[in-house]
């Protein structure tokens, strides 16, 4: 993926040549270049996450169908296939825009994270080996969030001018990440389902993206520069995404015709089996003249 952390750090190089020819000194310059990265990539994904947001909210309206054709036609998965193409195809649903703004932004995040990352120890990545970008190197080392070099991660906070500032300095823009990604989660989640399965699927998918997020910063030694990209992409999108709502709302879910689809499903094996053993046996207990018949067993004198 050299091409991709090509692509990256050249757009981030860029930036930082467009500020410093505004006479900013290297902090300012570096700071802004981030939050600006921070910014086209959020305006280049704000379509892609618009339609992750219909289709999420959508994932949990269809869930309930979905998960009945599984189990109504278990023994014919051709029909439950060509029901649940059905459902999906009427309502437009698609995994690939569900997943396509996940994907690419962990992706830059990483290409991101390497190329920084490697200003730090001088294994310089990205358009930074180019001989032409080379006098960025020592400009990116030099500056600093609050006196933390952006190159720093919470694994190498030892080789900071101060390691325990830093070591604040990191996770205090941790404890900022994580409330605001959770907000944007919970946008694309939307409100809780009255079902008590899906509102447990929403909640565990409400508490994993921060998880997940912690995970990345510690295991990846994630740079103050990428912490503050991501801090800034987060926030930019949720503000992009809370407007368009705003001004235009997701279209609503036909019920009726969804309805009309689960109805002509048949009952799970099991349910309608039991449901026929049930029925018999209220009417048996119903029959009048019915009594009770006690069969003994001659050797043990048991009842059967």
């Amino acid at each position: 993926m050299e091409w991709f952390q090509d692509a990256v750090s050249w757009v981030l190089v860029q930036i930082v040549i467009l500020y410093s020819q505004l006479g900013l000194n290297v902090g300012w310059t570096w700071t802004l270049a981030f939050v600006t990265m921070a910014l086209l990539v959020t305006l280049v994904l704000a379509y892609p996450t618009r339609r992750q947001v219909e289709m999420q909210r959508l994932s949990w309206e269809l869930q309930p169908a979905i998960k009945k054709s599984y189990k109504s036609y278990k023994t014919d998965p051709k029909k439950g296939r060509e029901v649940r193409r059905t459902i999906n195809g009427k309502y437009g649903f698609s995994m690939a825009w569900q997943l396509l703004p996940t994907f690419l932004s962990l992706a830059i995040f990483l290409a991101l994270n390497s190329v920084v990352e490697g200003l730090a120890d001088d294994s310089a990545r990205g358009v930074f080996t180019w001989p032409q970008y080379r006098e960025y190197i020592d400009q990116a080392q030099q500056a600093t969030l609050a006196k933390v070099p952006y190159p720093i991660g919470l694994q190498t906070v030892g080789d900071s001018p101060n390691p325990w500032w830093s070591a604040v300095v990191i996770l205090v823009l941790l404890a900022l990440m994580i409330p605001i990604n959770a907000t944007l989660q919970r946008q694309i989640n939307g409100p809780l389902a009255s079902d008590k399965w899906m509102r447990r699927q929403q909640r565990f998918s409400l508490y994993v993206q921060p998880v997940v997020l912690l995970m990345l910063v510690v295991a990846f030694n994630v740079a103050v520069g990428v912490m503050l990209f991501q801090l800034a992409c987060d926030a930019f999108s949720l503000a992009i995404q809370t407007w368009w709502l705003r001004r235009r709302p997701l279209p609503v879910v036909d019920t009726e015709w969804l309805n009309a689809i689960v109805a002509e499903m048949p009952e799970p094996r099991g349910q309608a089996e039991l449901g026929v053993n049930q029925g018999h046996l209220r009417a048996g207990c119903r029959a009048p003249g019915l009594h009770h018949v006690v069969v003994r067993n001659a050797d043990s004198g048991t009842a059967r």
